[in-house]
C-alpha cells in the first residue's frame, strides 16, 4: 500500500486473515474476531442479483453484517448505503449494522441464546 494505515481513509483497503480483501480497520476487527471464535463468514458476498455487495455473510446465523464506523451524517455513500438497507428490510435478510467488535459479539452471543433457547453468556 502507500503507506496509508488501513481504513485511516476512505477506500484504503487491507488483507484480514484469511487474506481477503477489506475496506476499513473496522471491517479487519471483525474478521478477526470471527476467525478467532472459529465462526465461518463470507466476505464481501454479492446481494442477490444487485450491484451491492454487503459486508459480511455469517452462514451458521444466515446472518448479513454491515459495518458502519461512521459518525453521524459522516458516510461518504449515505444515499447508497440507505438504499442497500432498504433492500436487505424488503427481501426479508436477516441484517445487523454494527459499529465494531463488541455490537457483533452481543448479536452473535443473542443468536446463539435465541437457536439454543438460553440466556446470553458473557465468555463469547
Amino acid at each position: 500500500m502507500s503507506g496509508i494505515a488501513c481504513g485511516s481513509k476512505h477506500g484504503t483497503a487491507c488483507f484480514g486473515p484469511k487474506n481477503e480483501r477489506l475496506d476499513s480497520r473496522h471491517e479487519l476487527a471483525i474478521a478477526e474476531y470471527l476467525t478467532k471464535r472459529e465462526i465461518s463468514y463470507v466476505p464481501h458476498p454479492k446481494i442477490d442479483d444487485t450491484d451491492w455487495v454487503g459486508d459480511f455473510y455469517l452462514p451458521e446465523l444466515r446472518l448479513w453484517v454491515e459495518v458502519d464506523g461512521y459518525s453521524e451524517n459522516d458516510r461518504p455513500n449515505s444515499r447508497s448505503f440507505s438504499k442497500k438497507l432498504s433492500y436487505y428490510e424488503q427481501s426479508d435478510k436477516s441484517l445487523v449494522v454494527v459499529a465494531d467488535v463488541d455490537e457483533l459479539r452481543t448479536v452473535i452471543q443473542e443468536y446463539r441464546c435465541r437457536d439454543n433457547g438460553s440466556a446470553p453468556d458473557s465468555a463469547d
